[in-house]
């Protein structure tokens, strides 16, 4: 764990904007910044420590994960203890497919 904020990787920013852009069209501007808020201090909150994660494990690969709303958040952390978000996905996606 670190006091660092976390890494995001280019396919979970592209995550948190398909995210965002869904949630605007569906439950409008306020709604999508609040979930995005949410998300982020989340993926902060698991980087410092003070959420608990679960760990997932797919072919050789270990993540974490850590559920928010209807998405989950994958992520890793690499041997310095910085926390890197792997994937925000949809609870409903199969994992192994995406990560």
């Amino acid at each position: 764990m670190s006091l660092r904020p976390p890494l995001y990787s280019d396919r979970a920013e592209a995550d948190l904007r398909a995210i965002v852009r869904y949630s605007v069209h569906l439950f409008g501007a306020n709604q999508a910044s609040t979930y995005l808020n949410t998300i982020q201090r989340t993926c902060e909150e698991v980087a410092s420590g003070r959420l608990r994660t679960r760990s997932h494990t797919i072919g050789n690969k270990n993540y974490w994960k850590r559920p928010i709303g209807a998405h989950v958040i994958y992520g890793r952390f690499d041997a310095d203890g910085r926390c890197l978000i792997v994937r925000i996905l949809h609870s409903r996606m199969n994992a192994p497919d995406h990560l």
